[in-house]
């Protein structure tokens, strides 16, 4: 009786203190589920709208689109070198302000190179590639880049300053503004690729526009301090390991990540890649709620608690992994099975293949979902080379994967390839973090297995 009273006042206790959590101001707990109501409604509504993008714009613009973001994506990670990531590290203000001086001469110097490359030798490089449809676009990707490593550094200021709740807004409206723009645009001006890329490109300058807090703005006199040659080259040499090494393992995570639409976009026709790039962005619907919530929260979080007590982060490590394993697992499964009669459902017969690709693509990213907001570990802690070495590795795994289902001209094949790779990648990532930190292994194995059963079902199922 004792031991059941004991029981009950500890579940009540555990409650307690959540709802303590979610009430005090700048805790990890009430942080994270403000970044995460945000994200999760942002996200809701894009859901709510992509219905009748996908059924005015069609396959083929999808295709183009998807490859215009692939060649931008891919790139992207060099226009602030990673620092804004390194935000948090800094040790005083006047570090952090030359920081953020340096990411913007890295920034502002980068798009004029990109430009410099568009303009001189964008339609050769087209040509060589064989996606000349990317022509009537290729201005507008340095564009791109500049607006994108502004947001980026926006974010790595509000994560220092702990807007979380200015994060969560402007993401919220930047996804009405984007996605509604997208059908004016697809009715009113023709539905093609330029319409998707105009629209989403809003995304960007309105993000950064809701960030420019208070605080962020008293601060920006901080940039213009004189700061000697000297300071400003020991500051680089401080943070030279986002340049080095996070950057390019970003970089190649990046690539690896578009490597279909690339793939396809060579090999198949546009449709292919649209099919792919519908079904993926809804698999990564759910997924990125999950993990950009996550991600900003806890590289804050872990950069404070990584100061003060080793075992702490541990036990933060694991309790994020618990519940983002499960939380992923639970939607990405259920989603699996019931994918293509969704995408039939919802965005009309002709996007049905869509919806056997996305079946393919959950399995492949469960380990995703805990696994991205823990890789920022790896920048943390010092472990730059590990984590470029195994996506490097990782990278020709993917190329592997996809080229066997090239060779035999199955689409099919190929996404199982590439979602076979994705999976180990996740596990090793999270396999070497567990182990940096002396964190047992066991659930993350007993997990692996549950995970390849489904998939091995799944496939059986689908073919």
């Amino acid at each position: 009786m004792f031991e059941q009273n004991d029981l009950c006042l500890g579940a009540i206790q555990k409650i307690g203190d959540k709802i303590n959590g979610l009430r005090q101001r700048e805790s990890f707990t009430h942080n994270l589920a403000v970044t995460f109501s945000g994200n999760a409604l942002a996200q809701i509504i894009g859901v709510a709208f992509t219905p009748f993008i996908a059924r005015i714009y069609g396959p083929q613009a999808y295709g183009v689109f998807a490859l215009f973001m692939a060649v931008v994506s891919s790139l992207s990670p060099l226009s602030t070198l990673q620092f804004p990531s390194g935000y948090v590290a800094a040790p005083n203000r006047d570090e952090f302000f030359r920081i953020v001086k340096i990411t913007l001469y890295v920034l502002v110097t980068g798009s004029a190179i990109f430009f410099g490359v568009v303009f001189f030798w964008g339609q050769s490089l087209t040509s060589y590639f064989q996606v000349s449809e990317l022509n009537p676009l290729l201005f507008w990707m340095p564009v791109y880049f500049l607006f994108m490593g502004l947001d980026h550094i926006l974010l790595g200021w509000n994560i220092c300053e702990k807007e979380f709740r200015r994060g969560a807004v402007a993401k919220l409206m930047s996804v009405i503004l984007s996605k509604s723009s997208a059908i004016v645009l697809g009715l009113y001006s023709g539905a093609n690729a330029s319409g998707l890329m105009l629209s989403n490109l809003i995304v960007y300058p309105t993000e950064s526009f809701v960030k420019l807090s208070k605080r962020i703005v008293s601060g920006l006199g901080g940039i213009t301090k004189q700061s000697s040659w000297k300071e400003l080259h020991q500051t680089f040499l401080n943070f030279k390991g986002y340049a080095f090494f996070v950057t390019p393992g970003l970089f190649v995570t990046n690539l690896s990540n578009q490597l279909p639409v690339y793939c396809f976009s060579i090999v198949f026709h546009e449709s292919v890649v649209g099919f792919y790039a519908l079904a993926n962005s809804v698999v990564n619907m759910p997924l990125s709620v999950i993990v950009n919530s996550s991600t900003t929260v806890f590289l804050q979080k872990a950069a404070e608690t990584m100061r003060t007590s080793t075992d702490d982060l541990k036990k933060l490590v694991l309790s994020l992994y618990q519940r983002l394993f499960w939380i992923g697992f639970t939607g990405l499964v259920v989603l699996a099975f019931i994918s293509k009669w969704i995408f039939g459902l919802v965005f009309g017969d002709e996007w049905i293949q869509a919806g056997g690709i996305a079946s393919l693509l959950c399995i492949g990213v469960i380990f995703s979902v805990p696994g991205n907001p823990l890789n920022v570990l790896y920048r943390l802690m010092g472990y730059e080379k590990t984590n470029f070495a195994i996506n490097l590795i990782f990278l020709f795994v993917k190329v592997l994967g996809i080229g066997i289902g090239l060779y035999i001209n199955s689409v099919e094949v190929s996404v199982i390839g590439f979602s076979v790779a994705t999976l180990l990648q996740s596990v090793v990532l999270l396999y070497v973090t567990f182990s940096i930190l002396n964190i047992p292994r066991g659930k993350l194995l007993r997990d692996l297995i549950i995970t390849v059963a489904l998939f091995v079902l799944i496939v059986a199922l689908r073919f």
